[in-house]
């Protein structure tokens, strides 16, 4: 079967199977809810720049984790039950982190 990454762009879920979590950024890491057993693709999207790490109980961390730019989008092929935390890029920015789960690979 081939994936989103196949074609060469990002494709949503618009079928009915993909559903979403809002994990608040703040100065110290917050993980999101583990993923739906159906969960393959997760896109995520934040309004602040941040940092994220991904697993089965994941910290984020400044110096070591994935930085996201405020805008800009991820798309991470996931395991199902592992979860997604993040952390402000500094000590004073807060915002939201959109987490969106899809059960197909496209």
């Amino acid at each position: 079967m081939s994936s989103v990454f196949d074609r060469g762009y990002p494709m949503i879920d618009a079928t009915g199977g993909a559903t979403e979590q809002v994990v608040a950024i703040g100065t110290s890491s917050a993980a999101s809810s583990a993923f739906a057993a159906t969960t393959k693709i997760v896109r995520l999207a934040a309004n602040t720049t941040c940092f994220v790490e991904f697993g089965s109980s994941p910290t984020a961390a400044v110096a070591s984790s994935i930085v996201l730019g405020a805008g800009d989008s991820l798309w991470a092929k996931v395991n199902s039950g592992e979860k997604v935390a993040v952390i402000s890029h500094d000590s004073v920015a807060t915002g939201k982190l959109s987490v969106v789960e899809m059960k197909s690979e496209f």
